[in-house]
């Protein structure tokens, strides 16, 4: 990724899963001081959420 200084930060997907497209725990700020990215999109019949989760 690249931060809003222009500086490439490079994370690692340790985690990925699918919920119901209502489901929001996915998104809890619980990080322990690490920096992570959450990333979410529609699965391919758009009726549940893919999740990707990255940490630096």
């Amino acid at each position: 990724m690249t931060d809003n200084s222009e500086r490439i930060e490079k994370y690692s997907v340790y985690d990925n899963y699918v919920v119901e497209e209502k489901e929001v725990s996915c998104l809890n700020q619980n990080t322990e001081g690490k920096k992570e990215v959450t990333l979410i999109t529609c699965t391919k019949n758009r009726n549940k959420r893919l999740v990707v989760k990255c940490i630096k």
